[in-house]
């Protein structure tokens, strides 16, 4: 893939830089060369971009990612400067050995620098132009930064230096950050080392297995599905993998990825889930062919008079469960934490299993303790359902 040749380059170069004060020099010549627009040095740049657009957009497809807007830093690039110059003449930066850096003193933070010595621009320049344009061209209450937790400082600084710009208020702006994700056996990824594991070679991966697991799971189950489909389902059980284990965790944990771990079909994953909800679907199905499961307008058509103490320990311990999901898709939004999702529905799934494995549904003791309980089992499917698809994982209804 393109984006993979040019992260070979982009390793090559760092390594250059930091052994040879030669290349270090030539970097800075770079720079200036290219914020000068020079049309050679610009040539380049542009088919390195083209070719990381291309390849990130082949990736994008493959995990169901959309981007309803791209911002392009060569657009905006210079309006960075020009907030600067304004900055320094209203007394928001000053001059410090050359170059222009911030004032946060009353903020507590410490500074930084916005515009080099020699004239070029840095991050954070670049950062206010493409603030000022977001707040302007998306109007708002809310801007959220999703970007790892060592970039806590420099978003700090930015928001800080962008309210003392008028751009806004410090409240408008949120870092949603993240903690690293490593590999299990293995240490801290660094992109400039080319110690990374590649989206695209997790998700091969992920895919090979999964089909394995597939063809050796219960067909009865899963039904026969033709080669297509069966392609088709070990991508949505790789991407359920991957997307469960890494949202699962609360954003200050440090995540170990493996991936029997995230494969797991009697573990705390994407394909358990995966695997209830297509369980819940396998009942009701049997139930509906066999005439003996009526639904109209998506309501049941029965009515239970079942009292709480004939209620059986693992029926209750469902009923428990199944009203708070509300109110903790609420929490998970208010506090940012998709991970209340995960231990909801990993919780609510064990306890739908235990009472699959312990209690007949189909053949239960009467009709009305049946249709309760296929009740239940669509209740859970339907729950288990909505919180897959807030999570960005498909529900496939075989498995």
């Amino acid at each position: 893939k393109p984006d993979h040749a040019n992260l070979i380059w982009y390793v090559l170069g760092s390594r250059a830089y930091d052994l040879s004060e030669k290349v270090r020099q030539q970097v800075e010549e770079i720079l200036l060369a290219w914020e000068a627009e020079d049309k050679g040095v610009w040539q380049i740049w542009k088919q390195i971009l083209d070719w990381s657009t291309k390849g990130y957009q082949e990736t994008y497809k493959r995990v169901g990612s959309i981007h309803a807007w791209v911002w392009r830093e060569s657009d905006h690039y210079k309006q960075g400067k020009e907030i600067v110059k304004l900055g320094l003449k209203k007394a928001v930066f000053r001059k410090s050995e050359g170059a222009i850096v911030t004032d946060l003193a009353k903020y507590g933070f410490p500074d930084t620098v916005v515009v080099k010595v020699d004239g070029t621009a840095l991050y954070i320049t670049q950062d206010l132009a493409l603030t000022k344009l977001k707040t302007k061209q998306f109007p708002s209450d809310l801007y959220i930064w999703d970007i790892g937790e060592e970039q806590s400082l420099y978003f700090k600084q930015l928001f800080a230096v962008c309210e003392q710009l008028g751009i806004g208020s410090l409240e408008k702006f949120f870092h949603l950050s993240y903690a690293l994700i490593n590999f299990k056996g293995g240490g801290k990824m660094a992109t400039r080392k080319g110690e990374v594991v590649k989206a695209d070679e997790i998700l091969d991966e992920l895919e090979g297995r999964a089909l394995e697991i597939i063809k050796n799971s219960n067909q009865e189950l899963r039904g026969k599905l033709t080669k297509s489909q069966l392609k088709n389902l070990a991508k949505a059980v790789a991407l359920g993998a991957i997307k469960y284990s890494l949202l699962r965790f609360s954003r200050e944990t440090t995540i170990y990825f493996d991936i029997d771990e995230s494969l797991a079909l009697e573990g705390n994953s994407g394909p358990y889930l995966q695997y209830t909800y297509a369980r819940c679907m396998s009942v009701l199905q049997k139930a509906k062919q066999n005439g003996k499961w009526k639904m109209e307008n998506g309501k049941l058509n029965s009515q239970f008079s079942i009292l709480n103490s004939q209620f059986e320990p693992e029926e209750l311990s469902i009923l428990r469960v199944l009203y708070r999901f509300p109110e903790v898709v609420v929490e998970a939004g208010e506090n940012y934490s998709p991970n209340l999702i995960c231990n909801f529905l990993f919780d609510l799934a064990q306890k739908y299993n235990f009472f699959y494995n312990k209690l007949p549904i189909l053949k239960a003791e009467s009709e009305e303790l049946k249709d309760f309980r296929l009740a239940l089992t669509a209740a859970v499917g339907q729950i288990i359902k909505n919180g897959l698809n807030l999570l960005g994982i498909q529900t496939p209804e075989r498995m």
